[in-house]
């Protein structure tokens, strides 16, 4: 997960204890800047949800801003057993009280299928996400066929080609051959995570869930700048976005799965 002023002061926290009797451990990665006083008041908070909760919170210090690639971070340097189970989350969701349970079922799931046993590819697990139209692409919105939402009703598995990072299961030996940082992907963290599964020829599902299962955080407000409203109403990002699309879809000419 990861957060940055001013989420850090109340958002933030709401996620973390969300889930932290529902896994071992949570890494927080946290873009600056963050002042003495920040760093310490974080401190007092981690302290704090540690007392009440079982999981280990781990507070990474980016050192300088990468966006919602931080979430990534642990993925680069941590080591991982081959059947961990990896969660990507958002800091402006409320995780319910059955959200990692279901999700290793639906993780389970999608790997016991036979076919995802060839050339031992993963199964990669997500909670909506994007089926993508024929290239070339000349913006964001224009670039998709099919688009399943974070808080849409899905009822079946259904294989799509750019996860929700919010929303993301996959087991540690996904990670065998590592994941790498690319920060041209900085504030694109789903299009980076579809062309690091692509290149490993790694499939993304999204799994069936109810409209209302997760929660958006009500302290976010519509005056809140999001990643998601950056990339369908500011021109230059979308621009940008069309640019990385054709980059890992439309000119990619691996061979494909």
């Amino acid at each position: 997960m990861a957060t940055y002023h001013p989420r850090i002061l109340s958002v933030v926290w709401n996620a973390v204890e969300s889930l932290a009797d529902q896994v071992d451990e949570i890494h927080l990665n946290i873009n600056p800047p963050i002042d003495d006083l920040m760093r310490w008041r974080i401190d007092q908070q981690v302290q704090r949800i540690s007392e009440r909760h079982s999981a280990q919170i781990r507070v990474g210090w980016m050192k300088h801003d990468i966006g919602d690639l931080a979430k990534f971070a642990p993925l680069v340097c941590g080591e991982f057993q081959n059947d961990d189970v990896i969660l990507i989350c958002d800091d402006d969701i409320i995780y319910p009280a059955d959200y990692v349970y279901r999700m290793r079922i639906r993780l389970a799931t999608i790997n016991n299928k036979a076919n995802f046993y060839v050339k031992k590819k993963q199964a990669i697990a997500s909670l909506g996400g994007k089926v993508m139209g024929a290239g070339p692409y000349e913006s964001f919105r224009g670039s998709w066929a099919e688009r399943i939402g974070f808080f849409e009703n899905a009822k079946e598995f259904k294989i799509i080609d750019i996860p929700l990072t919010g929303g993301v299961a996959m087991y540690g030996r996904a990670l065998d051959k590592g994941l790498y940082i690319d920060e041209r992907f900085r504030n694109k963290g789903d299009i980076m995570l579809a062309s690091w599964a692509r290149a490993h020829g790694h499939f993304i599902w999204s799994v069936p869930k109810d409209e209302a299962w997760c929660k958006y955080n009500p302290l976010m407000t519509m005056g809140v700048q999001t990643i998601w409203s950056d990339m369908v109403h500011n021109p230059h990002t979308e621009r940008d976005i069309a640019t990385l699309l054709n980059e890992v879809f439309y000119n990619d000419k691996t061979e494909k799965v």
